[in-house]
């Protein structure tokens, strides 16, 4: 039959109780502090990668501003140009072709921003022309007038704009008469100002150009949304338990999250939690050895009068 746990504590000799007493009295406050400390870092730690991953929204926000921004100047400067006032006022023909190539060589974008333009497309509606860097056709026999119409007549307040038209999972090459709406664009509706439109031309911006500016930030995975919530790119890979900090830019209403992994201020804290067992250990050893010095004192002393 088990003894009452109080009898059991009756049984244990006074010596063992007064180590007990006193592994406990000192283990106690340890624990204590260490669960504190533990705490208080871990929210330091927290407070300051918030601190950071803002920093780096902000970092990722202005780079990506700095290029839509160059991208739209740049092209203004282009359609004062003379060979885009030939292609915007002149009808053209397949025999054209010096005229063709200089307005490429303009539409192309300049040097500097070639690694952030995929392609382009002209369009003029009066005279039912398609220029693009896949080629030359009628818009008439163009695949997606509709689409490009739509476009042309949706409300907005600037003759250029950004469409983001990224469709995930998704996959195809386009015919040589259609024209390219795929991903992210910047598009300019022609001349400036107009409440009817004669051209459009449509530019095309690499994702790949956009995401590879947030590529360089280890340890934080950056995901952009638009004004309306759709993605523009994310460089997160698989995170289990994130936490994420975001802002919104007054420029163009797009969303930077910055998102890091809490195992990162797990680690920070598990320092603490080891350093702890490190101490406690030393102490039961302590008193491992306090204990077996103890078995050689006498339990009782004689005085020899």
């Amino acid at each position: 039959m088990k003894l009452p746990i109080k009898d059991r504590w009756s049984n244990i000799p006074f010596k063992s109780k007064l180590l007990i007493g006193m592994f406990l009295a000192a283990a106690f406050p340890i624990i204590l502090l260490s669960m504190f400390s533990y705490y208080v870092t871990i929210g330091e730690m927290r407070e300051q990668m918030d601190f950071m991953a803002l920093a780096k929204a902000r970092e990722v926000q202005g780079q990506v501003e700095k290029v839509l921004e160059n991208i739209k100047y740049s092209y203004m400067e282009t359609f004062v140009s003379r060979p885009i006032t030939a292609i915007m006022t002149r009808d053209m023909n397949y025999s054209d072709y010096s005229m063709q190539v200089e307005a490429i060589h303009q539409l192309k974008g300049p040097s500097y921003l070639e690694g952030n333009i995929s392609g382009f497309t002209f369009v003029n509606f009066d005279t039912d022309w398609v220029l693009s860097n896949r080629g030359m056709y009628r818009f008439s026999e163009a695949d997606n007038q509709e689409e490009i119409m739509e476009l042309v007549k949706k409300d907005k307040t600037q003759t250029a704009y950004l469409v983001n038209n990224i469709r995930q999972n998704e996959d195809k090459s386009l015919e040589r008469t259609t024209i390219n709406t795929e991903g992210i664009f910047m598009a300019f509706e022609l001349p400036v100002p107009s409440d009817t439109p004669k051209c459009l031309v449509i530019v095309n911006i690499s994702e790949k150009s956009l995401r590879d500016l947030a590529e360089n930030h280890d340890g934080y995975g950056v995901t952009v949304l638009d004004a309306e919530g759709k993605l523009v790119f994310s460089t997160n890979k698989q995170m289990d338990g994130i936490r994420t900090n975001q802002l919104t830019s007054d420029v163009n209403g797009f969303t930077y999250m910055i998102s890091y992994e809490n195992r990162v201020l797990w680690q920070a804290g598990k320092k603490i939690a080891n350093l702890s067992i490190v101490l406690i250990m030393v102490m039961l050893l302590g008193a491992g050895i306090t204990y077996l010095v103890s078995l050689n004192i006498p339990s009782h002393i004689t005085i020899s009068k």
